[in-house]
């Protein structure tokens, strides 16, 4: 009965997101990988609630450089 109900279009296209979104969550959440650091995977974690966990950040470091002598 249950694959009947699965494959007569009967589930909705909705409830059928919400379970891809709650089971990426969870998987996502109890991971320890670090995302890369632009928007469109920001955007993707953020969709899903996954809970984000950024690389490390590096701090600038200034830098002086000037001509080198003609002689």
């Amino acid at each position: 009965m249950r694959n009947y109900a699965r494959f007569q279009d009967k589930t909705k296209v909705s409830r059928a997101i919400s379970i891809i979104k709650y089971l990426t969550r969870l998987v996502g959440n109890s991971s320890k990988a670090s995302m890369k650091n632009d928007m469109l995977n920001f955007n993707v974690i953020k969709f899903f609630g996954i809970n984000t966990h950024t690389g490390k950040v590096f701090r600038p470091l200034s830098v002086r450089w000037e001509f080198p002598s003609p002689y």
